[in-house]
């Protein structure tokens, strides 16, 4: 009975086409996927901290210029003892005058904020079930307490680049599907091609009894070999890229481009495009040689 010790003699010129195509979708792949996992982390980030809290401005000064500082401080009181009553409410802290001054400063530069410019009293107001704390309920009753303050949920600005990340996101897992399906499709075209041309020797084979099974796993294997080759071709050409991105955004925004960093899994999932590359051709191979052989038997 035939085996497969050895290697079947198939050699054509199909296979260099399989190895640059795979090479090709998964260069694509590395990097449209790397994108989407650090979108991913930022989003997750987000919601985490930045969802989760909120600010609120109560003004030193009223519309007319006066001074309301000790009614701003006396707003700051109750506003606080509001918060603190409610379960969702985690903390509440009021920055200091020289919190607000680092915070205006990379605009405004470096100055006393007591003296240069009338700066309100904010507070930072952390929440431990955001979900639960209703920002228009809040807002009605802020203004009963202090006409003057103002309120900013970070969820509320957030919401739009969050469903932006998202539609982004949906974009790539299209494009991650055309490339599956583009390369079970190549993997296809060029097993058939490679069966023709290999007509004869198939028949050959099939004389000294060789199973169409045996067959479609020596193909398949060989497929194997050559996308895993190709994937690792795309993997190599893709990290100069990768590196070369890194390098020009990383200085637009540092919190940014630290939140979006991969883990050691998302990194595991990016090296291991070439064996998922290669897992599917070997399956692709084997059900189309099966079915072709089957169907001339």
């Amino acid at each position: 009975m035939f085996s497969v010790k050895k290697p079947l003699p198939f050699h054509d010129a199909s296979a260099l086409f399989l190895i640059w195509l795979t090479a090709l979708m998964s260069f694509i792949a590395v990097l449209i996927l790397t994108a989407s996992l650090g979108m991913t982390n930022v989003i997750g980030y987000w919601n985490r901290s930045v969802s989760g809290s909120l600010t609120i401005q109560v003004p030193t000064f009223d519309l007319k210029g006066q001074d309301r500082t000790e009614m701003a401080a006396n707003d700051v009181r109750i506003i606080e003892t509001y918060l603190l009553t409610k379960p969702a409410v985690k903390s509440v802290r009021i920055l200091t005058d020289a919190e607000i001054a680092d915070l205006v400063e990379p605009w405004m530069g470096k100055m006393e904020t007591s003296v240069d410019l009338p700066m309100p009293r904010l507070m930072d107001v952390q929440l431990a079930q955001p979900e639960a704390f209703s920002f228009t309920e809040f807002q009605t009753e802020l203004s009963k307490m202090a006409p003057f303050a103002k309120a900013d949920s970070h969820r509320i600005w957030l919401s739009g680049w969050v469903d932006l990340l998202h539609g982004v996101q949906k974009v790539i897992f299209f494009i991650l599907t055309l490339l599956i399906l583009t390369t079970s499709v190549t993997v296809i075209y060029t097993t058939k091609s490679s069966l023709k041309i290999q007509s004869h020797t198939l028949s050959l084979l099939k004389m000294m009894g060789a199973r169409v099974g045996v067959i479609a796993f020596a193909y398949s294997c060989r497929h194997f070999v050559k996308a895993f080759f190709g994937g690792l071709l795309g993997l190599i050409f893709a990290f100069p890229i990768l590196w070369v991105l890194r390098v020009f955004l990383k200085p637009l925004d540092q919190s940014l481009f630290e939140t979006a960093g991969l883990s050691i899994v998302q990194w595991t999932v990016i090296l291991i495009i070439p064996l998922i590359a290669g897992v599917l051709a070997w399956g692709t191979t084997f059900v189309t040689v099966w079915r072709n052989l089957r169907e001339k038997a």
